[in-house]
């Protein structure tokens, strides 16, 4: 678990970054909509999973904030429409379908 004051410094850090991009008219950043996901930590699914490592947008991001829009607080609004913004704004990638176990051992 992080210290609060950096806990404080993360998050205050995340504030300047929607604040400049709301002031410049644009989404987020990349790295910025990947530190936003990490504070939904309660809603990751595999969609945020893939997002969070890899950056990639795919179907299953959509549908988890889709969820989250509708279980959201009033606390969180700001930050899920900028992460949102950002998502709505990328190409959706396919996700790889992962090696089920024993799938190399078929195929050797």
């Amino acid at each position: 678990m992080s210290q609060p004051n950096s806990h404080n410094a993360d998050e205050e850090r995340l504030h300047a970054h929607l604040s400049q991009a709301q002031l410049l008219g644009r989404p987020i950043n990349h790295k910025t909509a990947r530190e936003l996901a990490r504070w939904f930590d309660g809603a990751h699914g595999r969609g945020f999973r893939v997002f969070i490592d890899t950056g990639a947008v795919t179907g299953s991001l959509y549908s988890e904030l889709a969820r989250l829009y509708d279980q959201r607080q009033p606390e969180a609004e700001r930050w899920l429409d900028n992460l949102t913004r950002f998502v709505m704004a990328q190409p959706i990638m396919p996700m790889r379908r992962q090696p089920r176990r024993g799938d190399d051992e078929a195929n050797q």
